[in-house]
């Protein structure tokens, strides 16, 4: 099997045959990308490093750059349910030291620097290997430091051996920019003297195996996902169901004494999505917090065609029968009367969902029975949710099912309909349906556009038959005050455009969205 189509989703597993790749592309569109030359592809950690180290001349330019994205894509929060990178990077956007570093060290030795992790008690920092020795990286805290020649980051073998190479480096002009940025205030012991201790306590740890995971979006007819460069509130993994009023929400918490604006590689990045505001003189500053952004995937497949197949899962099609097959009933109804049919859903989402709902409609007799039911992929063997059942006669609407505890959390769930006709097949059966993903997703992490020259392609696992798949790209987005789209239908993959942004600052992106036509 070939490790490059390893798959977070799928429709039977995490990994995919090239045979089941070709399937789904001929019903659907497999591994469908957006990336752009001037972003950071962050699909996997080959990717990144690939990316990221493109115009970089030295080991050390990688050292560094490594350093700012892992600080860029991570900010650090307390509650981490994941030691997965690309899980990390993609979706959570967050993670305290250990993670930072980890981070650090695979995206090293993705581009082909030896890296590696050191451990304390209550810290975890990283070291990079070139021009024949160790140099030494604090991501979260936010510091490195260059040696007495001020061309070298400094190893923490040097700085244990000689603490004037941090104690001075603000002095001697050697200091990273920033330096001991995420501090917590005046008594914080997060500090160069402290960086001194870090350097005397860290003890090599090893080298993390660099994971061969990918982030991979695959599409249905009748399937989208919006990533968005914003949040819905409170959708995103808390653990805790905070009392009404008491929400809190996923950001940066450094105080005021670690200001985002002391990084100059990654404040323009933040920037645009800062909030800005005014002190008692008036005058005009950033609050100091990164956040996280929500997407959506919505799946509403034409239930009068044969485009729901697309979303069976395996084995999920049982005594059911379409409309377009027997001309008969509901879009979807019982295969016979008297026999109990099913028609099982997968829902697929490439970043890890935190809320889910289900709008569906079509008809019912007084003994007839509609009834749906969800199911977790956290545990196969899990029995089956019911989540709602229809009553009363004749046409049903239901919206806004909530299918949260089932996706909470996953990158996988299920969906089924159970129908039974007791006295003739066309008297029950389902003929919309429309499942929501709500899912959190970095915004740091997403395609974006600079100023300039754009190049956007959109890619895909192998060319699939677009002409049955309608795929459209929807790009929003303001530059100097002003909305911006791109929307376009993509006849043939792969795909190009240039999109040219004006001015001289980042723009404040919006989303981006992929559809299938039903």
């Amino acid at each position: 099997m070939n490790s490059d189509v390893r798959m977070r989703i799928g429709i039977l597993s995490a990994v995919v045959t090239g045979a089941l790749l070709a399937s789904l592309a001929r019903a659907g569109i497999a591994d469908v990308k957006v990336t752009t030359d001037t972003s950071i592809d962050c699909s996997s950690v080959q990717t990144i490093a690939r990316d990221l180290y493109r115009n970089c001349r030295t080991d050390q330019d990688k050292a560094i750059a490594t350093w700012y994205f892992v600080r860029r894509m991570m900010f650090h929060w307390p509650h981490i349910p994941t030691w997965d990178t690309v899980d990390l990077i993609n979706s959570y956007g967050i993670g305290l030291c250990g993670y930072q570093s980890k981070a650090f060290a695979e995206i090293s030795q993705a581009g082909g620097i030896k890296a590696r992790t050191l451990q304390m008690p209550g810290h975890v920092l990283a070291e990079a290997w070139y021009d024949g020795d160790w140099h030494f990286f604090d991501c979260q805290v936010g510091w490195f430091v260059y040696a007495k020649d001020k061309h070298t980051v400094a190893s923490h073998d040097a700085i244990a051996n000689d603490p004037s190479i941090v104690l001075d480096a603000i002095k001697d002009g050697r200091a990273s920019e920033p330096f001991f940025q995420c501090r917590a205030g005046a008594n914080s012991s997060d500090s160069p003297a402290d960086g001194v201790r870090y350097a005397r306590t860290a003890k090599p740890d090893g080298a993390p195996k660099v994971p061969d995971s990918r982030l991979v979006i695959n599409l249905r007819r009748g399937e989208s996902i919006t990533r968005t460069w914003s949040n819905e509130g409170h959708s995103w993994f808390q653990q805790d169901q905070p009392q009404p009023g008491k929400f809190v929400s996923l950001q940066h918490l450094c105080t005021a004494a670690a200001i985002d604006e002391n990084d100059p590689v990654n404040w323009p990045y933040w920037k645009p999505y800062a909030v800005q505001t005014v002190n008692s003189q008036g005058k005009s500053r950033y609050a100091p917090k990164r956040v996280f952004g929500n997407g959506r995937m919505v799946y509403e497949p034409d239930l009068a065609s044969d485009a729901f197949r697309d979303g069976l899962a395996k084995d999920g099609l049982e005594g059911i029968k379409a409309k377009y097959q027997d001309k008969q009933g509901p879009n979807l109804h019982p295969a016979a009367a008297g026999q109990l049919g099913a028609v099982i859903f997968e829902i697929d989402c490439p970043y890890v969902a935190v809320d889910a709902w289900l709008d569906i409609s079509g008809v019912r007799h007084d003994n007839d029975v509609a009834v749906v039911y969800a199911r977790s992929d956290k545990d196969p063997r899990s029995d089956w949710k019911e989540i709602w059942r229809a009553d009363g006669g004749n046409a049903f609407r239901a919206a806004n099912l909530s299918l949260k505890d089932v996706a909470w959390q996953q990158h996988r769930y299920f969906v089924k309909i159970e129908l039974h006709a007791a006295r003739a097949a066309r008297d029950v059966g389902i003929d919309t349906l429309k499942c929501t993903t709500v899912f959190i997703n970095n915004m740091y992490a997403l395609p974006y556009l600079m100023p300039g020259k754009n190049l956007v392609r959109v890619t895909a696992a192998e060319k699939p038959d677009t002409k049955h798949n309608p795929l459209t790209l929807k790009y929003v987005w303001q530059e100097q005050g002003k909305d911006k789209t791109l929307e376009t239908r993509i006849n043939k993959l792969p795909f190009e455009t240039t999109v040219e942004v004006a001015g001289h600052e980042i723009p404040r992106m919006t989303s981006v969205t992929l559809a299938i036509g039903p």
